[in-house]
């Protein structure tokens, strides 16, 4: 009797965590599959950038896709599509509107977990004078070609970042603080007039003070070691990592992407050929179906 009892306690505290092992067997993680000119691409979006997933997700369903083209080609760089009107090269305008869509999207910055490396997906992002808070496109997207890294250069990118989050951090943050706005009620022409060296003297103590600040306050951007490993050895855009949203990748097709990359090129690294994105679907995939269809678990 003491065992059936013993059992039947067992069972019944097993029970929520075998319901809750279903739950995540039976979770969907979606996938899209761009059908194009040059052939098909599957798209896995990532769980941790859900503005980008879910209006990447509205984008397709509504058909936005549908007859746009690929309108960049940077052969050691990226394949960029999600073009809605006609696109003018030769255009200056043409070239820097990216949001036809009408909207922008914030940043999701997941530096540790989703990065640059080759066939992963982002979002396009204005020049960054005109946007420090790296908010992307509602429409335009990118796939990363980039090519492999060797020590040296991820040392640059890392270094590049770090003078970059310093830069922004003093822009965004320090500079605004309470306690530095008398710098804006200064007559600076009229003190340079006065103390020629005051100036330099004056920036290099708020450059001391802003990074004792920022050292306080923040991480430093630095790559893990396993992005590393991967930028060493499949390749990508390190130097994007800092800035780009990531929010997914291709797991389908990316042969069809490295053909893409190998198309003749115009001006501003406008295809020669159009190629367009003839449709769009979206699948639904609980994680069992997506490791046996494309090797992966859900990210």
């Amino acid at each position: 009797m003491q065992h059936r009892f013993t059992l039947l306690l067992v069972l019944l505290l097993l029970a929520p965590a075998a319901q809750a092992q279903d739950k995540v067997q039976d979770k969907k993680y979606p996938v899209v599959t761009l059908r194009t000119t040059a052939g098909d691409l599957a798209l896995y979006l990532y769980q941790e950038t859900p503005k980008h997933r879910d209006n990447f997700l509205r984008l397709v369903r509504e058909g936005a896709y549908d007859s746009s083209r690929f309108h960049l080609i940077e052969p050691q760089g990226v394949v960029q599509g999600g073009c809605f009107k006609s696109y003018d090269p030769g255009d200056s305008a043409s070239r820097v509107n990216q949001n036809e869509a009408g909207y922008d999207l914030p940043a999701e910055h997941r530096h540790d977990r989703y990065f640059h490396k080759k066939y992963a997906v982002g979002a396009a992002i204005k020049p960054l004078r005109y946007n420090p808070e790296y908010r992307t496109s509602g429409n335009h997207f990118y796939i990363v070609i980039g090519s492999v890294q060797n020590e040296a250069q991820l040392q640059q990118a890392e270094i590049n970042a770090q003078n970059l989050q310093l830069q922004m951090f003093g822009q965004m943050d320090f500079l605004q603080r309470a306690d530095q706005q008398w710098l804006y009620q200064v007559d600076w022409a009229e003190l340079q007039k006065q103390y020629p060296d005051s100036l330099q003297k004056l920036g290099d103590k708020l450059q001391r003070q802003m990074t004792e600040a920022f050292e306080k306050e923040h991480k430093r951007f630095r790559f893990t070691p396993e992005q590393k490993k991967v930028y060493q050895e499949i390749g990508g855009l390190p130097e994007r990592d800092y800035t780009g949203t990531v929010f997914g990748e291709i797991v389908g097709g990316r042969e069809v992407v490295d053909q893409i990359a190998q198309q003749p090129t115009g001006d501003y690294g406008y295809p020669k050929e159009a190629i367009f994105i003839l449709g769009a679907k979206v699948e639904e995939l609980t994680a069992k179906e997506l490791k046996a269809r494309y090797g992966i678990d859900p990210l």
